[in-house]
C-alpha cells in the first residue's frame, strides 16, 4: 500500500505501467481485486493522508512529480 499526503488542489495520476500491453482487457488488470483508496485522516487542516492499494499493472504518480504527458514520471514514494 502506498501512503500519500495530499493538500487541497493536489492530485495523483493512475495509469497503466509502461510495460502493460495497451490491448489488455481492463478486467484482466483487476482480476485479483479492486483498487482501494483509504482515507487515514487529516495530517493538518489542509493535508489529508490517503492509502492506495492498486494492482501492480497500475502506476500511481503524484502531480508534483509528473514531468509532462510525453515524458517518463517517477513513481510516488
Amino acid at each position: 500500500m502506498l501512503i500519500l499526503g495530499r493538500r487541497k488542489g493536489q492530485s495523483i495520476y493512475i495509469y497503466p505501467e509502461s510495460g502493460v500491453d495497451p490491448s489488455t482487457p481492463i478486467g484482466e488488470v483487476f482480476k485479483d481485486g479492486p483498487m482501494v483508496i483509504t482515507f487515514y485522516g487529516n495530517q493538518s487542516p489542509t493535508n489529508a493522508r490517503l492509502g492506495i492499494d492498486a494492482p501492480r499493472e497500475l502506476a500511481i504518480v503524484r502531480d508534483d512529480v509528473i514531468q509532462g504527458p510525453d515524458q517518463d514520471a517517477e513513481p510516488a514514494s
